[in-house]
């Protein structure tokens, strides 16, 4: 009987050893075929940059773009970045990378209710926080404020997740006909730029501009990556996919309820004092109630739109209220990190003075310059404050603490 087991399990194995690559290929791009008329499709990706490899292997262009963002070195740097408990040793609280793998997860299930891309929905999901900072949103308020001291604009973790994947990422750099960046989709690179979890909007209407050029494409993502550098507050940019609308209400369904959880850990709040709404008062409760209005709203509209009703609306709002006078300006948060603008500051002045000087021992050539390339310090040595903000966003927390406590030893 055993034998007879590995016979079949032999036999098996060589008939998928069998299907060759286009295949495998055929076989994915028919299961597409089968989605809803508004999700988007592989064949029609558009790139920045033209690759044999991308034509090769079984793989489809948005599940290779989701490979592309797990093996770069900005997406390794998810492990060290806090999400919203900066400075705060304890292993039972989220960090960034945890926050990632939620929404990549809930996303990914309503995306396959409403018979939308999966693939799509992981790979912007994957993706969208990598631009993110040491120490979270208040890192990113004072490294908007050295950004527009210097002259270059404004910091906005989205469009410097763009800004890694497109044009810092190495990787493919020094291969035949190589580019900068990873030459992920522009589906892709938009749904990352349109993410924002703190515009909570009711609905968003994707663009899906139909027949869009590749030039008009590549276009449109540059002038909101440029719009969004130069405008101070946020951007409410129009994804072009329905699943950039998932993945961006997904964001906050992913973070509201798990600060809650957190913020009880850390005794910061208890669970009487959240407020009562329709979501409840645990994260199990409020995901469930926010993933089943998306579904039902976003499923009435016949995929036009991606929207909660009136009432969940409004129950977010107050509970996204709540978590911010409660948890994210509570006075433990604010005091564990009131040394980081100063530092963050102070290292920002260092680091362009290294540029300027061309300091080649110095941190930012060992440890970043040299990761991307030469063309990349060649470009920006009359501004060092772009390589500055490119290091510094780069950071882990605790590649920061361990660079400002080396500086700081007198």
């Amino acid at each position: 009987m055993h034998g007879s087991n590995d016979l079949l399990t032999s036999i098996r194995f060589t008939g998928m050893m069998a299907m060759k690559d286009k295949d495998i290929k055929q076989k994915l791009l028919d299961r597409e075929i089968a989605l809803a008329p508004a999700a988007a499709r592989s064949n029609r990706a558009i790139f920045r940059h033209t690759e044999k490899e991308r034509d090769g292997g079984p793989r489809l262009n948005y599940w290779r773009d989701s490979d592309r963002i797990i093996h770069s070195f900005s997406f390794n740097r998810y492990i060290d970045k806090t999400q919203v408990f900066s400075n705060i040793e304890d292993d039972r609280i989220s960090h960034r990378v945890i926050h990632v793998q939620f929404l990549s997860k809930i996303s990914r299930f309503i995306s396959r209710v409403l018979d939308v891309n999966e693939d799509l929905t992981e790979a912007i999901a994957l993706g969208h926080d990598v631009g993110h900072c040491p120490f979270g949103h208040e890192g990113e308020k004072v490294l908007d404020r050295a950004c527009e001291r210097h002259g270059i604009g404004h910091f906005h973790h989205n469009a410097q997740s763009v800004v890694f994947l497109d044009q810092l990422e190495s990787a493919y750099k020094k291969q035949e006909n190589g580019f900068p960046g990873l030459n992920l989709s522009l589906q892709t690179l938009d749904g990352i730029l349109c993410h924002n979890g703190e515009i909570h909007t009711r609905e968003v209407v994707p663009a899906q501009v139909p027949g869009i050029t590749a030039d008009d494409a590549i276009a449109g993502i540059d002038s909101n990556l440029r719009k969004m550098i130069e405008t101070k507050h946020d951007i409410d940019l129009q994804p072009i996919t329905i699943e950039a609308c998932i993945v961006r209400f997904v964001d906050t369904i992913s973070y509201i309820g798990r600060d809650i959880e957190d913020a009880i850990t850390l005794g910061l709040i208890t669970r009487d004092d959240i407020p009562d709404t329709m979501l409840g008062k645990s994260n199990r409760i409020i995901i469930d109630i926010l993933v089943k209005d998306l579904i039902k709203n976003t499923q009435a509209s016949e995929l036009a739109k991606v929207s909660y009703s009136k009432d969940v609306h409004q129950a977010l709002e107050k509970l996204y209220a709540f978590n911010m006078a409660r948890i994210y300006k509570h006075p433990v948060l604010t005091e564990k990190i009131k040394q980081i603008p100063a530092q963050i500051d102070a290292l920002f002045e260092a680091v362009c003075n290294d540029v300027a000087s061309q300091d080649e021992n110095s941190a930012v050539f060992r440890d970043h310059v040299a990761l991307i390339g030469k063309d990349y310090f060649d470009n920006y040595i009359d501004t060092p404050a772009i390589i500055a903000r490119d290091f510094i966003a780069g950071m882990t927390d605790r590649y920061f603490k361990h660079l400002t406590a080396r500086t700081e030893q007198p």
